[in-house]
């Protein structure tokens, strides 16, 4: 979605935009501004939890000096040959990323992530689980969720995200060789507004949510090679694409969430095969849907959530722009969209 800002990006830390002819109000901007603490929160601890179930540096070096010592062979020697050579074909994967041709889109796999109270994807309401129905259509009048603002979460180990009148770009080349997992994320949080005098009748006391995106650009992968017995430490490059749609209802010194559903796909999978990568991304996407039954007095808010989750183990790198800017970058474009009365 197309918007002009004069607001200027910081890549290295979190960012805000906002559209002033749309604001928040002041509990509404609380709920979000706490939405993104809570999963901020649950992310931290989501890479504590992967982190903590691989071994580490010490416990791989333990099995190498066990190895190196019943075999009397010079692991160091042979890792560190190993390594540069790993390095330099790695290094000649991202020279070549903006020629690489696409590869097939990763099918969409279901993971559970901390950050869904509801993993299986049942929509929930006052009156209990509400499966997806077909609606109506929308009314002739403009009933759109309006773009309210966008807040994006960079991650400190170089993937960053700058916002332009086209999107949002993540961008970044994250180089990696160290036995420890590196876990992280980067993520942008865009919230809509559907002012109580906009809501269509809903006969049913229900509508659905169907936004969709664009996501355009292309994402490399690569990792070095398992030589057996030298070089058998774990070497991953892996991506998951996470999209989550929140709804709520503010008023009265109260809010209530409506609706809120995750879904994930894995990008990438690379496994110590030594070869590169490269994803393009899907292009137009529906976002999770929800079915909400909302209170007719009150603003609906609803927040979109994409997210990108990286793990790297070893000899390994993942790149979402040819260089260290958002020129040919991953975008994401967020569109304002109508509810679907019920």
């Amino acid at each position: 979605m197309a918007r002009n800002t004069s607001a200027k990006s910081n890549p290295k830390s979190d960012s805000r935009i906002a559209n002033p002819r749309n604001p928040l109000s002041e509990p509404a901007a609380k709920e979000v501004a706490n939405l993104v603490k809570r999963r901020t929160e649950a992310l931290v601890a989501q890479h504590e939890a992967a982190k903590a179930g691989r071994p580490n540096a010490g416990e791989r070096r333990a099995m190498t000096e066990a190895l190196a010592k019943a075999t009397k062979i010079d692991f160091d020697l042979i890792k560190r040959t190993v390594g540069k050579v790993n390095r330099d074909a790695g290094q000649r994967v991202f020279t070549s990323h903006n020629d690489a041709s696409g590869v097939v889109f990763a099918p969409s796999i279901p993971i559970s992530t901390l950050l869904d109270p509801n993993p299986l994807g049942i929509l929930f309401g006052p009156s209990g689980n509400l499966p997806i129905t077909p609606g109506r259509p929308s009314m002739p009048i403009d009933t759109s969720f309006w773009w309210s603002e966008t807040i994006s979460v960079p991650s400190a180990h170089g993937l960053d995200i700058e916002f332009a009148p086209d999107g949002e770009h993540f961008f970044g080349r994250i180089s990696y060789d160290e036995d420890e997992l590196l876990s992280f994320s980067a993520r942008v949080i865009a919230t809509f507004k559907l002012d109580e005098s906009r809501i269509p009748p809903m006969p049913t006391g229900r509508m659905n949510s169907e936004p969709r995106i664009d996501l355009t650009g292309k994402i490399t992968g690569w990792t070095g090679l398992k030589i057996f017995p030298w070089t058998m430490d774990d070497k991953w490059s892996k991506c998951w694409l996470v999209l989550n749609q929140t709804a709520f209802q503010s008023g009265l010194g109260l809010t209530k969430e409506l609706g809120n559903r995750t879904e994930a796909m894995q990008l990438l999978n690379e496994d110590g095969n030594g070869v590169g990568k490269t994803v393009p991304m899907p292009g137009n996407i529906p976002m999770p849907a929800l079915q909400i039954r909302p209170a007719a007095n009150l603003p609906i808010f609803v927040t979109l959530e994409v997210r990108f989750d990286v793990q790297l183990e070893g000899a390994s790198m993942i790149t979402f722009s040819p260089a260290q800017n958002s020129a040919g970058s991953v975008l994401v474009e967020f569109s304002q969209w109508a509810p679907v009365p019920l």
